[in-house]
């Protein structure tokens, strides 16, 4: 597992996903990605 997608159903719920770090993916304008690396620094 390399990170989680997210595909946000609004332009409201893509800039909540930005504020925790999601990044946009170019190919889909609602499409978010986080690395795993992060999401595991942010539970310890």
């Amino acid at each position: 597992m390399f990170g989680v997608t997210v595909d946000a159903s609004n332009e409201q719920a893509k800039q909540f996903y930005l504020e925790y770090g999601f990044i946009p993916l170019d190919n889909e304008a609602l499409a978010l990605f986080i690395p795993i690396t992060t999401l595991s620094i942010a539970i310890e």
